[in-house]
């Protein structure tokens, strides 16, 4: 999203729909009504379904540590379903493609792209928390008893690299750069004492 907002002409140049012509496919051959209906459907019925099951888990949030992950994993799939179900079915009603909605989709691809990456890794610490449970029940109340469970889903490694890297971006610019689209953390270079070589500085 930094690239939308903090270097707009590298998006311009990464996602321009210059010299595409979205009619090239006709639009008879883009629509998928019976499809999209289908998607729509199926993701109001599963919205109606998650209520009492995220319901059902809310109500033993203290019996156990893995309701927490649970009842996260499903607050971000309410919050992740509507995109592949409303408005993938929208998209495909009305025959669009990217260039069609360049800057909404761009902006939805990245939401849904975060919100994986948030439930993914609840579902790793699910798995651990479940492996835990059986091994040794004991480590499990140690480790994952009260308010363990959400540091865990807070400071895991996709998100503790991603504000990293947007402290980088925000505050320290100079030691940022940028080789095919691909953001590069540049160590600054530091005088070893009384030795003849250099090193990098952590950060």
């Amino acid at each position: 999203m930094e690239l939308f907002f903090l270097r707009h002409a590298e998006y311009e140049r990464l996602y321009n729909c210059t010299g595409l012509d979205i009619d090239s496919i006709p639009l008879a051959q883009r629509l998928f009504v019976p499809e999209s209906i289908v998607i729509c459907v199926l993701c109001a019925i599963y919205y109606i379904l998650y209520v009492p099951c995220l319901y059902s888990i809310w109500k033993h949030l203290r019996d156990n540590s893995c309701y927490k992950l649970l009842f996260y994993i499903g607050i971000t799939d309410l919050a992740i379903l509507w995109i592949i179900g409303f408005f993938s079915g929208w998209l495909n009603l009305r025959g669009a493609v990217f260039c069609s909605y360049p800057t909404t989709i761009y902006f939805v691809g990245v939401t849904i792209t975060s919100i994986w990456n948030a439930e993914s890794s609840a579902d790793l610490i699910l798995a651990f928390n479940r492996c835990v449970d059986i091994i040794s029940p004991n480590l499990s109340r140690v480790l994952f008893s009260g308010f363990p469970s959400v540091i865990y889903l807070a400071l895991n490694k996709t998100i503790r690299e991603d504000c990293r890297m947007l402290y980088m971006k925000l505050f320290k610019r100079h030691r940022i750069s940028y080789i095919g689209g691909i953001t590069v953390y540049q160590r600054p270079i530091a005088i070893v004492p009384n030795r003849n070589s250099v090193a990098a500085a952590p950060f």
